[in-house]
């Protein structure tokens, strides 16, 4: 029995000593900072470890700026309650009596103010959107200009007011007699003030912090805290150390995430949350702290309250992971596009941009297509017409990462197909972009009347003929693209964007000519064209076609008829003259008669792509007989590719 009761109490005398050991081991992080100041300090706010302010009573301001604390002149005398700034050079405080004051980065002023209640706090998301709270219900804004009252739902005392953005902001309060009940937690949207919370099971509350839009947490009187995650819709109080305890009002409290949160109140009360449980941090009976804050990084936090106490918890190895963000431009492209990819907006809150380092999977698919770099932008163009997601990473200098994905649509290249139908004098034209497998859009117009008449969409003519109907399809050539990767320590380039490399080895099958989208290892080939397109070796294999020109012009005239006659020429892959997709544009087009004939004069011709429309001029001394098209000085003599002019 003895044995058993030496026993209970070793543990019991183990589990104080470890209460205490770690309870003292955390308490020794928090050191109390010299201040010759011995007034009430209200509360604190900081944007970096050499620029915080506490603010307190009889208009007290103190500034630290990394290694002491000074006092400013805040041209006021009456008690400062709330503060907060855009930057370290845009500060609002606001007091007694509805006073306000702004520092720019050199000194204090005073603001002209719409109410001359007390203020407890402020907050906002920039230097033109400030909200303060204040007795009675107040509720002022600033917008960059002035100050202006808000309609506000109650006229109990507000005391404390946060929020994630400028449309989702909280005020929290309650009556002003200590211990009363009746707290209350009003919602802006944006729009209007409204009650989120009032019940007379709740405490006073004296202000409020989250971690994001839903995410909110509370606290007041009687170690009271409430946490939302659905943005207000419901609170429900939380256990924590000094819960339903009469003697303690958790008075502030501040967080770097949400897992990483500070409460701070009566008795020197410090608690800290770490996503899971409340645990408190720090205990002195002899101390009231009214506020606590840190600076961005986290790595600072502070505590002020009665008499002047300053504490800090000096946190050098805190880190939290970054925050992964980028954009795109374009927003939208096809094939050809070559996309810019921005990871400049990618922030963390302990490294500088510049020190964090990125990279990209552009198939998410688990390979990273690029290394790990400070620069945050990179080029891509994508082979595949396809919702594409997108992958960056981001790695701070202690090698925590944060991830986000995108998707981008990327649609095919377009082609245009284009028919032209004419039968005696009257014709229609009718032209019609589509892709590879889908239509997008078409348009047409007609004409009617005596004579010749051209009617065009895109690229067309029409000639006095019996009825004759082409249809052509056109590659919209995209612009040459240069992709650059590598291949273990290879250095990869595509500079025609086919997908083949010219390097080949560990880059995949050697592109033969990397400057020519119709030639790759995967290319079918085109006969004719004088290219081995396939990179096989061999020019021009297994062609059975001899020529794809077309052409569309009466295939009689009469001498007599003298005037002017159209044509047009369709130039397809695989011509015997050399004339291959999209190169009519350099061509040459004439027509040759019998030995020593002359008479049809071509007087003008464009090119559109593959097409060559012109105008012959028939001569009436012209020589009779069969006129051929000769192109580039070749002769063309595929059916109907000629003209044979009568007597």
């Amino acid at each position: 029995m003895i044995k058993r009761l030496l026993n209970c109490n070793v543990a019991v005398l183990a589990i104080l000593f470890l209460f205490y050991f770690t309870l003292s081991s955390v308490q020794a992080a928090w050191v109390q900072q010299t201040n010759s100041d011995i007034n009430q300090l209200r509360t604190i706010w900081g944007v970096s470890s050499n620029r915080v302010f506490a603010i307190g009573d009889y208009g007290t301001i103190l500034h630290y700026d990394g290694s002491t604390w000074s006092k400013m002149p805040s041209g006021i005398d009456q008690n400062i309650f709330g503060v907060w700034g855009a930057s370290g050079s845009n500060v609002f405080a606001v007091a007694d009596s509805g006073k306000i004051i702004h520092f720019d980065g050199s000194a204090w002023s005073s603001m002209t103010s719409p109410v001359s209640t007390r203020l407890r706090d402020a907050w906002g998301t920039s230097a033109t959107d400030v909200f303060a709270v204040g007795e009675n219900g107040v509720i002022i804004h600033y917008n960059g200009s002035a100050w202006s009252t808000m309609t506000s739902p109650t006229t109990l005392t507000l005391q404390g007011v946060w929020g994630s953005s400028s449309i989702n902001v909280f005020a929290v309060g309650g009556p002003s007699g200590s211990g009363s009940g009746n707290g209350i937690i009003l919602k802006y949207d944006g729009v209007a003030w409204s009650i989120s919370l009032n019940a007379s099971s709740v405490i006073r509350l004296h202000d409020a912090w989250g971690s994001s839009d839903n995410n909110i947490f509370a606290v007041g009187e009687s170690g009271s805290i409430l946490h939302t995650t659905d943005g207000g819709g419901t609170w429900v109080p939380m256990v924590n150390p000094v819960k339903d305890d009469p003697t303690i009002t958790l008075r502030d409290i501040w967080g770097s995430s949400a897992t990483d949160m500070f409460a701070a109140g009566d008795n020197g009360t410090i608690l800290h949350y770490d996503g899971s449980l409340w645990s408190k941090v720090y205990s002195n009976l002899n101390a009231v702290l009214h506020g606590i804050g840190g600076d961005i990084s986290g790595r600072h936090i502070y505590a002020v309250g009665r008499s002047g106490i300053l504490l800090v918890n000096e946190r050098p190895d805190f880190n939290t992971p970054p925050v992964a963000s980028y954009f795109v431009s374009p927003s939208s492209g096809d094939t050809a596009t070559v996309f810019t990819f921005n990871a400049s907006d990618s922030e963390d809150k302990q490294d500088a941009k510049e020190a964090l380092q990125v990279r990209w999977d552009f198939e998410n698919d688990g390979t990273w297509d690029t290394e790990y770099s400070t620069d945050k932008n990179a080029t891509h163009t994508f082979v595949t017409a396809a919702s594409h997601s997108v992958k960056l990473e981001v790695k701070d200098t202690d090698g925590l990462t944060a991830s986000i994905t995108h998707t981008l649509d990327v649609s095919p290249v377009l082609l245009t197909t284009i028919t032209t139908t004419t039968i005696d004098n009257s014709t229609t034209t009718t032209s019609q972009n589509i892709t590879s497998t889908t239509s997008i859009s078409a348009s047409s117009s007609s004409s009617s009347s005596g004579g010749s008449r051209t009617s065009t969409t895109t690229a067309a003519a029409t000639s006095t003929s019996s009825m004759k109907t082409t249809s052509t399809t056109t590659a919209i050539a995209p612009p040459p693209v240069t992709t650059t990767t590598t291949a273990g320590a290879q250095k990869c380039t595509d500079n025609d964007n086919d997908g083949y490399f010219a390097e080949g080895g560990d880059c995949g099958e050697k592109d033969c000519n990397d400057n020519d989208i119709a030639v790759s290892p995967a290319a079918a080939e085109v006969c004719d064209d004088g290219k081995d397109n396939n990179c096989d070796g061999v020019f021009d294999e297994s062609c059975g076609v001899t020529c794809q020109i077309k052409t569309f012009f009466p295939e009689k005239v009469r001498r007599s008829d003298g005037g002017s006659i159209y044509f047009i020429i369709y130039g397809g892959a695989g011509c015997t003259t050399g004339i291959g997709l999209g190169q009519m544009l350099s061509s040459t087009v004439e027509f040759q008669g019998p030995a020593g004939g002359s008479g049809l004069k071509s007087l003008a011709s464009i090119a559109v792509g593959n097409i060559v429309i012109g105008l012959l001029q028939v001569d009436s001394n012209a020589t009779a007989g069969v006129y051929y098209v000769y192109i580039n000085s070749k002769k063309t003599d595929v059916t109907g590719a000629s003209l044979t002019l009568l007597e």
